[in-house]
């Protein structure tokens, strides 16, 4: 049977591909984002989700598209980097409205227009387990979505409707490329150690896995009957997350160092 699926953030990166996937299946796809999806046969709907405070509309226009949802899958984001006491109270504001509160949001607003049976699946991350030097906004983001699914799964239970925290790790996309960075030659101290931290981070997105294997666990997920509360994505990046959740806090420390401090090649500041 054909589903009607939404994808908050579907015109690029893993929102693209998972809709790729979706109307293989001759489901009903919708995108929500600021821009188009290039795929002509998608629903588009040009909507900025940092607008909190419009999202219930939104899901009344989704609802009068294409009726009850089956799948929601939250794959909006934004990154910045920067040391946390260098950011601008609205840049940390906005990344949290995109990353959290937008999640929050759509999640409150679709409930009554979702199908039993329903999927929610929120894109989450590895760094919101294991934190991302100089990115650490979007690791807060990030963890604070996988403990709302851990929480919210209790409360769903008696709708049946899943809920999903989906933990990709580096992954190849063009979020590489629009990550917000900080000029660096302004950090001071901080200058040398976040230069190599962009650098770094930047190397394990694009050396990291395409952004069809994380739509592939989305797809999945999205037909199955009891979908885990939280998956990560990829035999590596789960071997990785189960040796850090055996160490302490000062020796992931000293892992997540070597990973992101450790000298790379400049970059343009």
């Amino acid at each position: 049977m054909n589903k009607n699926i939404v994808i908050i953030g579907g015109s690029s990166g893993i929102g693209l591909a998972a809709s790729k996937l979706f109307l293989d299946n001759k489901d009903k796809v919708v995108n929500v984002s600021r821009t188009n999806s290039p795929i002509e046969e998608v629903v588009n709907i040009n909507f900025d989700i940092s607008k909190i405070k419009e999202i219930p509309e939104l899901f009344v226009q989704i609802a009068e598209q294409i009726g009850d949802i089956d799948t929601l899958v939250y794959s909006a984001g934004f990154s910045m980097a920067s040391p946390v006491e260098k950011v601008s109270t609205e840049d940390y504001h906005y990344l949290f409205d995109v990353n959290f509160f937008g999640a929050i949001e759509s999640i409150k607003s679709s409930i009554e227009y979702l199908n039993p049976l329903a999927h929610i699946i929120l894109v989450s991350s590895l760094g919101g387990v294991v934190p991302i030097f100089y990115d650490a906004y979007y690791s807060a983001s990030k963890a604070a979505l996988n403990m709302l699914v851990m929480a919210m799964q209790g409360e769903l239970i008696n709708k049946d409707i899943s809920i999903t925290s989906l933990l990709p790790g580096g992954t190849q996309t063009d979020f590489t490329f629009k990550r917000k960075i900080y000029p660096i030659k302004e950090m001071d101290e901080y200058a040398i150690d976040m230069q190599n931290a962009v650098n770094n981070l930047a190397d394990i997105e694009q050396s990291g896995d395409s952004a069809k294997k994380v739509a592939n666990d989305i797809f999945r997920i999205s037909n199955m009957t009891k979908p885990p509360i939280i998956e990560t994505v990829g035999a590596k990046n789960k071997l990785y997350l189960r040796t850090t959740k055996m160490v302490s806090p000062s020796m992931l420390n000293k892992i997540c160092t070597s990973k992101y401090l450790k000298e790379k090649n400049k970059v343009d500041s």
